[in-house]
This record gives C-alpha cells, sequence and structure tokens, in this order.
C-alpha cells in the first residue's frame, strides 16, 4: 500500500467519532510497520480493528493490544457488557493471531510492556487534561526510539476535553502533524529515530502546499468512508426490517371516537395516510395517565403480536413511508423515537435540556428533528437536533416504538406512577437497565404542542422521577 489509491476499506465497522481517521490508520500502519501496536481506548473498535486490519494485509510481524475496561467513562458514556463481548468476538474470529485484549485500566497495562517496546501508541481514553497527560507520561518510558503516538479530539475544545491544550504542550517539544477533520488527530514523532515516512510527515508543516493536499485528502477519503458506512447501515436495516405481523398505533385523546379523525391531528394524518391498513387501539374521552393505557396495550398484545407504536393525537404526520420507516428502525433498536439525548446528566428532566435551564443540550449530545406548528408549511419551525439514526439514553415521547414481544419478553412497561410526564425518560433508564437498546429514526412529523414544562404537574412528575432514580 505505497499510495492513497491503494488504501482499502475497512472490514469492520462500528459506531465511533474515529470513523474519519480509518483510512490514515491503514496508510499510516503500511507506511510505519510497528513492531508492537498499543491502543489506549477501544471502546466498539473501529480504530483497532482498522489496525489491525492493516497489519494483517500487510503481513507484517506487529504485535497489537487494545486496552480498555470495557466499561465506559463520562465522556464516551457507560455500557454494558455487550460492547466487550462485540469486541472480543470479533478478535477472536479474525486476528487472535497477533492481538490480545486487555481488560484493565491503562496504568495497570503500562506494567506489562517492558521499556522501549512500542513503536505506535494511540491514546484516546478519557479526554480531561489530567487524563491524557497521565496516560502519555506513563507510558512514555514504554515508547521505543522510533516511536509514534497518536492523539484523537485535538480540535474538541467543550465538554471538558483538555487534550487541545496538551497537545499544544507537546507539538512544542515534537515533530508533530495534525489533522483538523474527525474531531482532530494529533501524530506526535516521539522517538528519535523516525521512519522515513513519518521524517516526511513532518517536514510537511515547512511547505503548506504540500500539507494542505495530505490534510485534504485524507479528509476526503475520511468523509467517503463515513457517507459509505452510513449508506451500507441504512441499507442493511432496510433489508433486514422484520416481516411484521401488524402494526398497532395507541393513541389517548380527549376527543370523542366519533370526532377523532376530525378534530385531531394525528387523526386527521391517518385518515389521509390510508389508515385503514392499520390497526388502533384508541383511548377516547380520556383523562387516565398514559403509562397504564400504553401498558393495557402491551399485555393486550401477548397473544396478538405488533409493532406499537405510542403516538400523541397533537401530530401532523408528513412520511408518506412512516410505518416502512419504523418498521426499518426495528433492525437496528429495540426502543425508537423521533428525537432524543445520547447523554443523561444528573438532574436532567428533560431529554433536550441537560441542567434545566432551557439550553439545549451540544449539538454532538442530540439526534432527530421535530417540526413544531399547526399548519405547514407557513406557521411551522423545523427544530433540528442533530443526525439521525443514533443510539441514545433518553428519547422524547411524542412518538415510541417497539416490538410488543420486546416489552414482553423482557417484563418492560411504563411505570404507572408517571402520568403524562417522565414516563419516557423513565422507559428509557428502564429499558437501559435491562440492556435494551433506544434510539431514534427520521420521520417527518409536525408537533402542534412545545410541551408542558415547567407545569405544576410537570414539576410534581420531576419529584417522583428524582425520587426514583435519585438523579
Amino acid at each position: 500500500m505505497k499510495t492513497l489509491r491503494d488504501i482499502p476499506s475497512p472490514s469492520y465497522t462500528a459506531p465511533s467519532a474515529w470513523t474519519e481517521h480509518v483510512p490514515f490508520a491503514l496508510w499510516l500502519t503500511d507506511q510505519i510497520a510497528p513492531r508492537t501496536y498499543v491502543e489506549l481506548g477501544t471502546h466498539y473498535g473501529m480504530s483497532y480493528f482498522a489496525f489491525c486490519q492493516a497489519i494483517a494485509k500487510a503481513g507484517l510481524p506487529t504485535k497489537a493490544f487494545a486496552v480498555d475496561t470495557w466499561k465506559g467513562d463520562d465522556h464516551a458514556g457507560f455500557y454494558d457488557d455487550s460492547v466487550y463481548g462485540r469486541v472480543s468476538r470479533q478478535n477472536a474470529a479474525h486476528y487472535a493471531g497477533f492481538s490480545t485484549l486487555l481488560r484493565m485500566t491503562f496504568n495497570e497495562a503500562a506494567d506489562q510492556f517492558q521499556d522501549g517496546s512500542v513503536d505506535l501508541l494511540h491514546i484516546d481514553g478519557r479526554h480531561g487534561y489530567e487524563d491524557v497527560k497521565e496516560d502519555f507520561e506513563i507510558w512514555l518510558p514504554k515508547l521505543s526510539d522510533r516511536a509514534v503516538v497518536l492523539f484523537h479530539d485535538t480540535e474538541v475544545l467543550n465538554r471538558g476535553f483538555g487534550v487541545s491544550r496538551f497537545w499544544a504542550e507537546l507539538e512544542a517539544r515534537y515533530p508533530s502533524f495534525k489533522f483538523l477533520h474527525g474531531h482532530g488527530l494529533g501524530v506526535l514523532g516521539v522517538g528519535k529515530k523516525q521512519p522515513k515516512a513519518m521524517k516526511a510527515l513532518f517536514a510537511m508543516g515547512k511547505t503548506p502546499e504540500q500539507l494542505g493536499f495530505f490534510q485534504s485528502a485524507f479528509e476526503r477519503l475520511g468523509a467517503e468512508l463515513a457517507r459509505s458506512i452510513t449508506a451500507q447501515s441504512a441499507s442493511k436495516a432496510r433489508a433486514q426490517a422484520p416481516q411484521i405481523p401488524k402494526v398497532k398505533l395507541v393513541i389517548a385523546t380527549k376527543a370523542k371516537q366519533a370526532d377523532f379523525f376530525e378534530t385531531t391531528a394525528t387523526g386527521r394524518s391517518l385518515k389521509r395516510l390510508n389508515f385503514g391498513q392499520l390497526h388502533l387501539r384508541l383511548f377516547a374521552e380520556n383523562a387516565t395517565g398514559l403509562p397504564k393505557l400504553y401498558n393495557q396495550a402491551i399485555r393486550e398484545s401477548a397473544n396478538d403480536p405488533a409493532m406499537l407504536v405510542f403516538l400523541h393525537d397533537d401530530l401532523h404526520i408528513l412520511s408518506f413511508d412512516w410505518i416502512a420507516q419504523l418498521a426499518a428502525s426495528m433492525a437496528q433498536y429495540q426502543i425508537v423515537g423521533l428525537a432524543g439525548n445520547k447523554r443523561r446528566v444528573p438532574g436532567q428532566g428533560i431529554w433536550l435540556f441537560p441542567h434545566g435551564d432551557g439550553k439545549h443540550d451540544l449539538p454532538e449530545n442530540l439526534s432527530g428533528t421535530v417540526a413544531h406548528g399547526k399548519s405547514y408549511p407557513g406557521q411551522s419551525s423545523v427544530g433540528y437536533f442533530g443526525p439521525a439514526p443514533q443510539q441514545v439514553k433518553l428519547l422524547d415521547g411524542l412518538l415510541l416504538c417497539g416490538m410488543s414481544t420486546t416489552f414482553l419478553e423482557n417484563d418492560l412497561f411504563f411505570d404507572e406512577r408517571f402520568d403524562f410526564h417522565f414516563y419516557d425518560l423513565d422507559l428509557c433508564r428502564s429499558a437501559e437497565q435491562k440492556a435494551i437498546t433506544c434510539g431514534t429514526w427520521p420521520v417527518s412529523v409536525m408537533h402542534e404542542s412545545a410541551g408542558n414544562f415547567g407545569s405544576e404537574s410537570w414539576r410534581a412528575g420531576f419529584a417522583r422521577y428524582l425520587e426514583k432514580w435519585g438523579s
């Protein structure tokens, strides 16, 4: 692999903020042929298995080591053993001959390596300044006289990330090179006997034209790869969409049953979108809390399996193929909504606002799109929160979807202590405890209500929510 044209596509893909740097990983490994490669912070393994693929393809005698507790942290999020299981299976199936997974802390792993033995080190653990500094300093004696060190997220300046600050200190001490795309990737020449390819790379800083060409070339390759993976994922989800025996819409409304299709936004949408092909479980003239009604619909499906779609009655459904879209989502996530948050912070009462101050969470944490208004397009506004689909920790309850078997087989129900508030956040947290995945999916709707946040009933629900979960 001597030129950029020879860079292959990755054989393994997984959710990762590192995806756009995979082409560089494949190129770099071939260029420097490390004797020992160590990655600190592997998560799903997108970056690690790219390096392993390059090692195997080139037939290098490299020994590779992935170091991670596979429990997560406050930057990557916390997760269960399913992530380690996925990485372990991939490693055992394809790279066990030269690759070892070390399930331990970075400090514990350092004791297993001889000084001067590591040619390529990738640091991608917790991203606070003190964290990344400690990782580098502990592993510095383990680096060889030709060692290269990679630092991810050098361009992230929020969320408490301190990589950029520490990188600025390292740039003054060592030859270096940095990519700006994909959250930033710093390439540091720590060893004094750098391979020929690395010497040329670090010298590019003196020639802006060469530097710009090299950066843009890998930025283009990374962007193409990210688009390709997204398209493949969507295609696979569509192909693997389960055969749904029945679609049951579960809706509670204050309207009378005879008036539902004329007086509510959801009713008018269903009438317009050929409602006759769907099954409706309508709770008309309702004053009962939603969890009790939703649970009733779940139990009614015990002998009548269905894809259950829990809907508010004030939704203008704008996608003609919305049911097909939701059906496709079931191949990727077990509980699906239209908008959500990839993280959860202590005391968070609204998926969109982490601190209760009315300020949206950072864009990289949010997912989904929901329009608001009562007529389209003249009096509506489109709330774009972030790209979907995405796996999330919290979902908005205006539309929730899941297979009835998912609920029944996992004993997952809505908590009936919540009436019209917090049932959605609570369901997501209960699902997480049972290792049930929640995710967003792109379906175009317009929601008439902007929410009832801060009302007396909302505050009462929040108190019950905190009483149950503690934070």
